[in-house]
């Protein structure tokens, strides 16, 4: 039994041994290998880490925004030049750091471990900043950089209070014109169309006594000028508007367009009867006049069917054909001064009321469009309104 537990010693510590040999060859690799990742390897990497990170602060130093870095206490490690030529204070952005991180259930330790990092608008010192914040967890920082958006912010507030302003002047502007109609309307209709009248009955006095194909001829001219002068009168202001409302005012559309259009008209009216604010009632009535005019000249289409919905807490008004339809995005983008600016202004002027514009146009089928005010003490008549 000794006898070959020592030859089975002798066979495997013998130098010839191949598995002896791929032993000590394997273990002076591993005992190299791991020699140079600890003394050449390790040392090289934390050399490029920190070359890589004196060249970010360099950069860091130089970049126009304010570039901050903070351990996992929220405690400034480091700031670039564009933050003390900023003059805030580092008490305050400390604080301001930290107010972010509570507010956003976030815990700086765990934020740099799992390397996250998010983005959010924040002001500071009556400044408007685009902050992105990450976690780096090589070094055991959170770095956050500064995009002042304040001009670009305060721009767009001018531009929107401009375009409101715009539009509120060109809604004055509109009712103006309005009530320079419905003055014109009504001295046609009570001085132009009274006196056409008379003129009429001397017409037909004179043709009585003493007939003749002229006069005939004469008499039928002074009929059509005054029907003419009528539907002139009716255009320029529908006194059914005025008088009764948007109901009323969509079936004199829908009439007068069944009498003279070869589109097929119909009309749905859903809901009780009410007055309104006239800014709401002239906006309707003028967008579903442009919506029909645009369908009888661009849209190609058999039947129109206009709908108007007086609900609890909606008002709404929805046109549809069964036209080609058409592409609104390009219809925009394609506008030019020489262009009609119909249903662009009857959006703008839809949000500006506060309402819900929306088209629903597929090519070959028609469109669908949507003009919907929620019923706020806004759309209400105004006492004493002069409309």
């Amino acid at each position: 039994m000794e006898q070959e537990l020592e030859k089975y010693l002798i066979y495997i510590f013998n130098p010839r041994n191949p598995v002896l040999i791929g032993l000590l060859f394997g273990g002076l690799f591993v005992f190299l290998f791991v020699n140079f990742y600890i003394k050449i390897f390790i040392p090289q990497k934390i050399k490029f880490e920190t070359e890589k990170l004196k060249l970010s602060a360099l950069f860091s130093d130089y970049a126009p925004g304010i570039i901050l870095r903070l351990d996992s206490s929220l405690k400034l490690v480091f700031a670039n030049k564009a933050f003390f030529d900023s003059n805030y204070s580092k008490d305050d952005i400390e604080r301001f750091i930290v107010n972010i991180f509570t507010t956003s259930l976030k815990i700086p330790k765990r934020f740099i471990e799992n390397s996250e990092h998010f983005e959010i608008t924040e002001r500071f010192s009556e400044r408007i900043f685009s902050l992105q914040i990450i976690g780096i967890k090589e070094f055991s920082f959170i770095q956050v950089y500064f995009h002042d958006l304040t001009d670009r912010v305060e721009a767009e507030i001018k531009m929107r209070e401009f375009q409101t302003k715009l539009l509120e002047n060109t809604l004055n502007l509109q009712k103006n014109i309005e009530l320079e109609k419905m003055r014109i309307a009504k001295e046609l209709h009570d001085g132009l169309v009274q006196d056409l009248v008379a003129l009429k009955m001397g017409i037909e006095s004179i043709t009585e006594k003493n007939p003749s194909p002229a006069l005939n001829e004469t008499l039928t001219r002074s009929v059509n000028i005054i029907e003419d002068v009528r539907l002139i009168s009716r255009g320029l202001t529908p006194f059914t508007l005025k008088e009764l409302g948007i109901p009323q005012a969509l079936k004199f559309i829908t009439n007068y367009l069944k009498n003279s259009s070869n589109l097929k008209i119909s009309l749905d009216l859903i809901g009780n009867e009410e007055r309104f604010n006239s800014n709401i009632e002239i906006f309707i009535f003028r967008s579903t006049q442009e919506i029909v005019t645009n369908v009888i000249k661009h849209a190609e289409a058999k039947n129109l069917n206009i709908m108007f919905i007086n609900s609890e807490d909606k008002l709404s008004l929805i046109v549809s054909d069964d036209g080609k339809g058409f592409d609104f995005e390009h219809y925009i983008n394609s506008i030019n001064e020489n262009s009609g600016f119909g249903l662009l202004n009857m959006r703008e002027f839809t949000n500006y009321l506060g309402g819900k514009f929306s088209i629903n146009s597929i090519l070959g089928e028609g469109t669908n469009i949507l003009i919907e005010f929620s019923k706020t003490s806004e759309l209400l008549p105004v006492k004493n309104e002069n409309f």
